[in-house]
């Protein structure tokens, strides 16, 4: 498997770990998500009119293959830069584009061994975010998706996919703020 996983996955914590302490005074921090497939992290309002997201998903799954029964480890990562273009008090509408990238084990049985098909989005999505309180949010979003798909395979192509992605009821993030509360 790929080692590149593992500096990314610990490059992303870092910087997320230290930003509150290089936050502003009027830095608005909270825990949450936008990106259900990156449901650990949060979002930093950096300005009235601009915020910066972070997220991580780790899945650990049971794989049989080449005649053993193994875990493995994938990840997700997501981030963004919601910019709002609506203020409406409790409700700011924003457009927010996106980078995400995952990593997932797969077994090439033509080499006998496992790897990393790996994925890369960029995204632009259109969002609500409704304050209930200074510290509590609800948000849904919507928009467009490119995917560039690596299978991982050896001889296999790396694929290309454009499509919507819609953030459903079942799909509504949440931010917990507890830094710069007014």
């Amino acid at each position: 498997m790929r080692k590149s996983w593992l500096g990314a996955l610990v490059l992303g914590l870092a910087v997320f770990a230290v930003a509150p302490a290089f936050a502003a005074d009027d830095m608005k921090l909270g825990l949450g998500f936008f990106r259900p497939e990156a449901p650990v992290g949060g979002r930093a309002w950096i300005s009235e009119t601009m915020a910066v997201d972070l997220g991580i998903g780790i899945q650990a799954r049971e794989y049989s293959a080449g005649g053993e029964e193994e875990t493995k480890i994938g990840f997700n990562l997501d981030a963004g830069l919601p910019i709002v273009l609506v203020d409406g008090g409790d409700t700011k509408f924003f457009i927010r584009p996106g980078l995400a990238f995952a990593s997932d084990p797969v077994y090439d049985s033509g080499e006998g061994d496992w790897t990393s098909a790996t994925e890369i989005w960029f995204s632009g999505d259109f969002g609500v975010e409704y304050f209930f309180s200074d510290m509590f949010s609800i948000q849904g979003a919507h928009g467009i998706v490119f995917k560039s798909i690596d299978p991982g395979i050896e001889g296999s192509d790396t694929t290309t996919q454009f499509g919507t992605e819609g953030f459903g009821i079942s799909r509504v993030g949440f931010h917990v703020y507890f830094k710069g509360l007014d």
